[in-house]
């Protein structure tokens, strides 16, 4: 649901900024319906709230026309809720399912996680430090981020970072602090002048307050940071990223050259992610398809994980087992892969027995999942890298015939 979320959320914002500067109703208006199916889609866009006021305020036209879109959110919230507890007796789960923890490590942990993704899941990596080291001698602050980068990346290759994930891993921790470095200092620059009743970067401002919120919110509120949480503050990125190439670069022909450079290169890391996002999916669908012509299947076939796996497996009329179900019976087959990986239950997992294990290799090295190469678009308790290049396999998958029960 993220990437519909994002696009509502788009949507609300565009709507709303162009109803406030032109003080049109209709927008306005607009604006609280995409913000309301933006919360409904995911709860992050609860964000917009403020930021809407906060655009109003920045403007100097806040008033209760301009506050209505953002209430409509939480209208909706409290509608959904009040749906929830007539029908099911109970709120809807706000929370992640793991909870959440604000141990120091934790934390570190996960704003570690959203400065990979700033570098390595949005735009070209070198072109982030390039275009934000145009402007007000920030590239002076280019070594010791390096340096840093340098030694939190040999902290990882010495606690089982492959060579290459750990190369990475600097690059797009360099472009993540760069960028939340120029991006932070400006926003306080923008504060600053606005304190002192000097010129102020209003859209700046607003897209340096969207990020940096955002920034905050999913490093302290969720509970690990896979590349679709960042997405909301993706957007903001790359808006600012041009902002300053444009204003940075004082040749009109240069600077358009170098952001068309910046997008071809950033097209062509995505679609080489995103031909390795299709290879994990098919290994999934192809595996289902085939699994009847490769085992003798006269029993339960059941299986285990999550994603693509369960969906394409269950078409095939195989049975999805749960952690808590024992059901399974003497000589039933049980399919478990290692990307996707479900927990068992302990009296289930005591009685398989391994019957094959087969690989799924592919020569083209990118992977998006992998906890041997530490990849892990989907979830980052798999590897802290949104991708990584390794030619390890794509997915393993094991097949296990259910033994007798002990006495």
């Amino acid at each position: 649901a993220d990437v519909p979320m994002l696009a509502l959320w788009l949507a609300a914002a565009a709507a709303y900024i162009h109803g406030v500067d032109r003080d049109d109703w209709r927008l306005l208006a607009l604006a609280g319906i995409f913000s309301m199916l933006a919360v409904m889609t995911g709860y992050q866009a609860l964000a917009l709230c403020p930021l809407f006021l906060f655009y109003s305020w920045l403007n100097g036209r806040l008033s209760w026309k301009t506050a209505l879109p953002a209430a409509a959110p939480i209208l909706g919230i409290l509608a959904h809720s009040l749906a929830s507890l007539a029908v099911y007796g109970t709120l809807p789960r706000f929370s992640h399912v793991r909870g959440l923890s604000l141990t120091e490590a934790n934390v570190f942990k996960r704003v570690e996680g959203v400065l990979v993704q700033f570098g390595g899941a949005s735009v070209f990596p070198l072109f982030i430090i390039g275009f934000l080291c145009l402007r007000r001698r920030r590239y002076l602050a280019l070594p010791p981020i390096v340096g840093a980068a340098i030694v939190l990346g040999l902290y990882h290759f010495n606690d089982g970072f492959t060579l290459t994930s750990a190369i990475l891993f600097i690059i797009f921790m360099a472009a993540g602090c760069v960028a939340l470095f120029a991006i932070a200092s400006e926003t306080v620059i923008q504060i600053r002048n606005a304190v002192k009743k000097l010129p102020v970067d209003r859209d700046y401002l607003f897209l340096g307050s969207w990020l940096l919120v955002m920034t905050a919110a999913v490093s302290i509120l969720l509970p690990h940071t896979p590349a679709k949480y960042t997405l909301p503050i993706l957007a903001p990125l790359v808006l600012i990223l041009l902002r300053e190439a444009e204003a940075g670069i004082k040749s009109e022909k240069t600077a358009r050259n170098l952001i068309a450079a910046c997008l071809i290169l950033t097209l062509i890391v995505a679609n080489a992610v995103s031909a390795a996002d299709y290879r994990l999916a098919s290994s999934y669908k192809d595996f289902a398809l085939d699994l009847s012509q490769n085992y003798e299947t006269e029993g339960t076939v059941w299986f285990i994980g999550e994603w693509g796996f369960r969906h394409y497996m269950e078409s095939q009329g195989y049975r999805y087992l749960t952690s808590a179900n024992e059901e399974v019976a003497e000589g039933d087959l049980v399919v478990k892969p290692e990307v996707a990986d479900w927990p068992l239950a302990g009296a289930v997992a005591s009685r398989m027995q391994l019957v094959d294990r087969t690989e799924i290799e592919w020569s083209f090295p990118v992977r998006v999942m992998s906890t041997e190469s530490n990849a892990g678009f989907y979830g980052s308790y798999w590897g802290m890298l949104p991708y990584t290049v390794t030619g390890a396999p794509v997915e393993r998958f094991s097949v296990y015939r259910i033994g007798r029960a002990a006495d």
